[in-house]
């Protein structure tokens, strides 16, 4: 199976995933995206938009977490809706190697049902009220993936490419923590 398509795989569980959660907005999963470019959508991210988002996750943050110069954010809100808004940057060379953040209001419980949905069940100690953890990508793909809760408010932050696993891991909080404080 090629890496895109376990790419796609990897997007439509997530969106699967978030939809199962049921509370906030037009990408269907990490890495996937309307195809186009963050656009201002007042969804369920705590009062905050795409742009916004994108934002805030940085050009800057997404280099760090993948190692290379980055293309243009696509953004949007993750559908069905509601269920939250994203950020995603992918590496200008390879688009198969990207960065993605969605944001979403949601209950604790939510969260922890994500948590274990998305087989995030590595805690990790001092991000957040409560944040969890796994050493791959989304559905086993290399990279890393987090999920952190404060305030009422959750991110998933997804890193999908070979690379150092505690810097990624290490993006990956900058980023959630980032978000999370907007």
């Amino acid at each position: 199976m090629s890496f895109r398509i376990r790419s796609i795989a990897a997007v439509v569980l997530l969106g699967l995933a978030l939809v199962a959660c049921g509370s906030s907005g037009t990408s269907s999963a990490p890495g996937s995206s309307a195809g186009s470019e963050a656009t201002a959508t007042p969804d369920g991210g705590g009062g905050q938009t795409a742009d916004g988002l994108c934002g805030v996750m940085t050009e800057a943050m997404a280099v760090a977490a993948l190692g290379g110069p980055v293309g243009a954010p696509q953004g949007g809100d993750v559908v069905p809706r509601p269920n939250g808004i994203y950020c995603h940057y992918a590496l200008a060379s390879d688009d198969n190697v990207n960065v993605e953040a969605q944001l979403k209001e949601m209950s604790r419980e939510e969260f922890t049902a994500l948590a274990t949905r998305l087989l995030m069940d590595q805690p990790l100690e001092g991000v957040g009220e409560g944040a969890f953890r796994r050493a791959t990508g989304i559905v086993g793909l290399p990279g890393t993936s987090i999920v952190v809760f404060r305030e009422g408010r959750g991110v998933t932050v997804s890193i999908t490419g070979e690379g150092d696993a505690a810097d990624q891991l290490a993006a990956a909080v900058v980023i959630a923590e980032a978000v999370l404080a907007n």
